[in-house]
Formats: structure tokens, sequence, C-alpha cells
């Protein structure tokens, strides 16, 4: 029988309660430890893996934290099921051993007892290849990803099937304070094969992010999505809508946020993107650091990579192999005098490309519209065809895309060599078509297209099925 002197307590205990709860949620988990470098990546574990000790590398490293951008596991089915709302189905035993390989292994398992993890997911974990909303299944893919996270029971996320799996993580303390803000770039995305608002985060998600905006001001904010931010001039699978990236540079500079960075992953290569000049809103240059391919690489996503080249590219930091991305945080006694460190390294613990950036470039200044009343910038402007005046000064290299900028470029490494070959060969055969009318050549092609396509859609299934077989097996 419980007193009635007992029951305020009670109460009490039962609001403290609720109140954690919320706050567990809303604005994410909060720890006074100062971040100085922290390891991220994606696209690990799957039919292709061919490099799993990935992870031996960044144990090397003492990484403050490790981040997913999206891929870690491949749950999707057979790879040409692309054009459908949901799965067929969920093959529940294959989904719970692919992420038991993962937590499994070796220096993965090492690496998670020492190192926070936190991350989001991309196509592959959510089961449909480009898919959005409107995936029927996505609450038990949404299930698995939250235990592969080993997130909390009482997390709201994992009882309310309006939320996607965004959340907020904030590190540090006084002038030394860090906030990775995860999207979730699938859960409420509107479908881009249907008319209406484009739409990428959801309603829910837009409000939580503003209300960030407002109420925080870290000296660093990290955004991490599965999907490249800042480029515009990608296939509309592989970029965001134009109207959700515009809301979100609005929102940075509406709030006047300092120290913003776009971490990005999913697309099988690593680059560094960078706007080439300061935004209009935003008044400084917003960058992008984009790690893919810890376990394999995309082979054909990489070839059509450098057939279509990003605009805000920086010249020599696109790599297509395995690699990992680091960023290192070099505090100062002052905020001013802070900067981080960014590396992409390969499966060999090498280097391949780096930047660094002062923090003080980017800082909100007031007198940023100097650039856009000089009448000069804005016939660079127009001239580029920039959206939205969104960049300008680009390097003219990374908006040509004719056949002789592609020729140069794979003739510049050799170990494209063969790729140059084939290209070439398309191209004159292409020629060939438009300056002599031989039309036949057109079917010729589009038949070995179809035959080339067949087979590896024949060959995706068989590889799929033995795949299957041999991690169940293995369990």
């Amino acid at each position: 029988m419980i007193s009635k002197s007992t029951i305020p307590h009670i109460f009490l205990f039962l609001f403290l309660l609720s109140f954690t709860n919320t706050y567990y949620i809303k604005e994410g988990h909060a720890s006074s430890k100062i971040i100085t470098n922290f390891t991220f990546g994606s696209n690990f574990y799957g039919r292709y893996t061919t490099h799993e000790n990935i992870f031996e590398k960044i144990i090397s490293h003492n990484p403050n934290l490790w981040i997913w951008l999206g891929n870690a596991v491949y749950l999707d089915q057979p790879k040409f099921n692309y054009f459908q709302n949901s799965p067929k189905s969920i093959d529940y035993d294959l989904i719970k051993n692919l992420y038991k390989k993962v937590k499994e292994d070796k220096f993965y398992s090492e690496l998670s007892t020492t190192t926070p993890i936190i991350g989001t997911w991309g196509d592959e974990e959510y089961g449909v290849i480009n898919g959005d909303k409107e995936n029927e299944l996505k609450e038990g893919f949404k299930q698995y990803y939250l235990d592969f996270l080993d997130v909390d029971a009482v997390d709201i996320r994992r009882h309310d099937e309006n939320l996607g799996i965004y959340a907020t993580y904030s590190f540090g303390q006084k002038d030394k304070t860090v906030r990775f803000i995860i999207l979730d770039v699938k859960y409420d995305q509107n479908s881009y094969l249907k008319e209406g608002d484009n739409d990428m985060l959801g309603e829910k998600q837009w409000k939580w992010l503003e209300k960030l905006f407002k109420t925080k001001s870290e000296t660093y904010t990290f955004i991490c999505a599965s999907n490249q931010i800042l480029s515009n001039d990608r296939f509309i699978m592989k970029k965001w809508y134009h109207d959700s990236r515009k809301k979100l540079f609005d929102l940075i500079g509406k709030y006047h946020k300092n120290g913003v960075i776009l971490l990005t992953g999913g697309l099988g290569f690593s680059q560094i993107l960078k706007t080439f000049c300061p935004l209009k809103n935003i008044t400084y240059n917003l960058y992008e650091f984009t790690s893919s391919g810890l376990g394999h690489n995309n082979k054909l996503s990489s070839f059509l990579n450098n057939f279509y080249h990003n605009d805000y590219l920086i010249e020599g930091t696109n790599y297509n192999d395995i690699n990992f991305g680091q960023a290192k945080i070099h505090w100062g006694d002052k905020v001013e005098e802070s900067y981080i460190e960014f590396e992409i390294y390969d499966k060999n613990d090498n280097v391949v490309s780096n930047v660094l950036v002062n923090y003080t470039q980017l800082m909100f200044r007031e007198n940023s519209e100097y650039f856009y009343s000089d009448e000069k910038n804005l016939k660079e402007i127009r001239y580029m065809n920039i959206h939205d005046d969104e960049s300008c000064q680009r390097e003219i290299y990374h908006r040509v895309r004719t056949p002789f900028m592609i020729i140069k470029y794979y003739f510049t490494h050799i170990t494209q060599l063969p790729v140059a070959i084939i290209t070439s060969l398309v191209l004159i055969v292409f020629a060939e078509t438009l300056f002599s009318k031989r039309f036949y050549y057109i079917l010729i092609f589009s038949l070995l297209c179809f035959v080339c396509y067949c087979f590896c859609y024949f060959y995706d299934l068989v590889k799929y099925d033995s795949f299957k077989n041999q991690i169940i097996a293995g369990n």
C-alpha cells in the first residue's frame, strides 16, 4: 500500500523522467568532452566488400567519434529494383546477419568499445534504392538501424512512427563546442517521380532543425547527410531537391550560424567541395566533405563521375577507391585562432587529399553584400549560369563536359587508359552515326546495351543469391 506522503514524490519522479526523455530526443546527446579528432565514412559491408579491415586503419587514428554517413550495410534486394515504393519482401534473417557481421568485425567491434558511434542511413539500409516516404516497410528498417547504432529503448524514435532517425549530438564546453546534426533524407522525402513540392526532410524535421539553429550556437556545426548537398548538377537521385537545398542555406543565413560544414557520403567515392565565393545569405564559403567507399567503391559511379564533374569540386580532391575521412580540430586560445584539417585516407592509410579551413573563413559577415553589388561580379554570375547566385568565380574546367575534356581527363591518369580507349571508341561510333546518318549503328548500339543490361541483371541476381546463402550459412 502506497502512503499518501509518497505520492508527491512519485509524481515528481515521473515528471523528471518525462522531462529527461524529452530532452534526450529534442536536444540530443550532450557531452563535455572536447572533440579534437573524428572520423567518418560510408558504403561498407555488402556483396562487393573488398576491404574489410579498413577499421584497423581508423582505430590507429584514435578518433573521439565515428560517424556513419550512409550504407553501413547493404540490405537492398537485387540492385535493379530502383523504381518501386517498397521492397517486395523483407528477408529478416539476412538483415540481422548483415548488421551482425559488421558489429562482430574484429576492428569495428574494438572501435565501438572505445569510441562513440553516431550516424544516418542511406538507400541501402532503407531497403529501396532512391526510396522515399512512400516506403511502407520503412519503420521496420528504422528499428533495425537503431539496433545497429545501439540506440536506447527510451529513445522516442523507437516508439513514434512519425519520426525519422534524425538526431543531434553536442560535445565540448565554453568556446570549444561542436554540434553534429544528423539528418534523415529518406523517411519523409517526397517522391521525385511525382509533381508537387519537392522536400527532402519533411515538416517535422524542418521545424526541429530551425529550433536548433535558433536556440543553439556552437563553435562548429557539422550537418551530416547521406546525399551530397552542395552539388546541383548531378542526376536527380544523387542530389538534394533545389527547394530544400535553398531552404537549408536560408536557415543558416537567417540565424547567422558560424562554423557550418557539411559532411556527406553514400556515393562510392570521396570529394571535397566548396562554394567559390560567399553564399549571398550565409556570407561565407560553405565546405562539404564527402567520404564513401569503406568496403568497396562503385566502379560505375566512379566512371560516370569522370564524365559528370561537380561544379563545386576542389580540383585534385576526387578519389575513386577505398577511403575514409578524418577531421582534426586544432583549438586556439581564441575561437578565431582555431582551424580544421580535413583529410581523406586510402586503404593503406595514406593521405590522398586534404584541406585546411580556418575558423575565420566560416564567420558570418555583415558587409558581404559588396560582392553582389559589383556589376562585374554580377556579370560573372550570370555568364556562369549559377543558380540563385549560389557561387561564382568557379574554375571553368569543371564546367566543360565535352568529349575532348573527357579524353584529356583520362589520359592524364594512366591507370584509366583502357577506359579512355573504350570511351574514344564509343565517341567515334557516335560521331560516325551523327555525321554519316547510318542509323543502323544506333540500332546495333542499342541492342548491345540491352544485352549488356540483361547480362548485368542476371549476374546481379546470381551474385545476390550466392551472397545471401553465404551470409545465412555463416551465421
